[in-house]
């Protein structure tokens, strides 16, 4: 949709608009290929599709369907061109959402045929699950929950949100009706799904949606590996409790993805941003600043 980045931050636009998985918008568009990109990606997945279909069929013609539960699952989503970005890693729908199929052995399935469940879930909740699917002893201190009552009954009542990470200090928080989305740099956005699935309206200024907002948030996870994280200009800034420093470069590409750390290439702002700190003891662990004072 014409003007979709207009209500979001510029780091949100960052991720949309950077060439970091893939090429960026702009290039689409000048060489007319947005049509070819999206019939190769269509493509590709129908060729998957009929692999899985060969293996599919194997196994029940095999003794093994019997007794088989299969858990299929994908890598996260990719955007073909929604919201101006063409890749994988950003913290909306298209790119955290998953195809997750859970098929019993064939001797459950008239119990559990064909049910959809659209209850939020985690790629976390798969190795929970397997437990429960082997009869083995519940493994206490995990982060996802076994989904073998949701397969028995969808329609469970199911008060859980599920989190996405992109990169560190950023985090999505879905519980399936309402998208609460908390950048690094303190920047948020919030969409209600149910009326807006493709995320075009940005509504966490609503002071009537405060309690929605606040409810998710509360679910960011607080990763103690960190105790600051501040976007500077380009920089993108994480300080660790013992005061050591990671700094990346956005507009790069190995920047923005956070794969070079190039604090030791940068003294003089490393220099500024130690000094900002003790400056502000009082200081947000959420930081957007477009100078050190």
């Amino acid at each position: 949709m014409k003007g979709d980045l207009d209500d979001l931050s510029q780091t949100a636009k960052d991720y949309a608009l950077l060439p970091w998985t893939a090429g960026c918008h702009k290039t689409v568009i000048e060489h007319n290929e947005w049509k070819n990109a999206v019939r190769a990606y269509l493509a590709t997945i129908s060729f998957v599709d009929a692999q899985i279909g060969k293996v599919l069929d194997a196994l029940d013609k095999s003794d093994y369907s019997e007794n088989t539960w299969i858990i299929f699952f994908s890598d996260h989503g990719w955007h073909l061109g929604e919201k101006e970005h063409w890749g994988k890693h950003t913290a909306w729908e298209k790119a955290t959402k998953v195809p997750f199929i859970l098929v019993p052995p064939r001797k459950y399935s008239s119990i559990y045929k064909n049910k959809i469940c659209k209850k939020p879930v985690n790629l976390l909740d798969i190795y929970p699950t397997v437990i429960e699917m082997a009869g083995l002893k519940e493994k206490k201190g995990l982060e996802g929950k076994n989904l073998i009552p949701l397969v028995q009954n969808p329609g469970l009542e199911w008060n859980k949100v599920t989190v996405t990470t992109l990169g560190r200090g950023s985090h999505a928080i879905t519980d399936g009706t309402w998208k609460y989305i908390h950048y690094f740099d303190g920047n948020e956005e919030l969409y209600y799904l149910k009326n807006d699935p493709e995320e075009f309206y940005n509504i966490v200024a609503a002071d009537s949606l405060t309690n929605i907002k606040n409810y998710l948030k509360y679910f960011i996870p607080d990763d103690p590996h960190f105790s600051h994280f501040i976007r500077y200009k380009n920089w993108k800034v994480a300080i660790k409790p013992n005061g050591d420093i990671m700094l990346f470069d956005i507009y790069g590409v190995d920047g923005i993805s956070e794969q070079e750390d190039v604090a030791g290439k940068n003294p003089y702002i490393i220099s500024e941003i130690h000094n900002y700190v003790k400056r502000n003891p009082g200081l947000s662990k959420y930081v957007n600043s477009t100078s050190l004072n």
